[in-house]
């Protein structure tokens, strides 16, 4: 009985348990970090860096944050993107097309 629970221990021991590191790269992206969702994904000016339709449920608006290397900037205005309200339950989407 103890050579197996020795031989358990030992199996055990074996194995090195690590922690997997997470870094929060929201908080330096530029995109709001609460009270909404990310509803398309395109490529709007063709500069080869996705942009993003965001759904703001704290304000009621779709967003439009262009893709500026990384980090977003919030250019709904900017761009002529059009301004829609969201009106419903929450289930609402965008669909990105070129």
């Amino acid at each position: 009985m103890v050579r197996k629970l020795l031989l358990l221990a030992l199996l055990f021991a074996s194995f090195k348990i690590s922690a997997q590191s997470y870094v929060n790269e929201i908080a330096t992206s530029g995109l709001p970090t609460s009270g909404g969702e990310i509803m398309g994904v395109l490529d709007y000016n063709n500069d080869g860096f996705n942009d993003i339709v965001y759904g703001n449920s704290l304000t009621g608006q779709i967003q439009f944050f262009k893709n500026n290397s990384g980090v977003f900037i919030e250019a709904t205005n900017l761009t002529n993107f059009p301004l829609f309200t969201l009106t419903g339950n929450g289930n609402q989407s965008a669909i990105t097309f070129d």
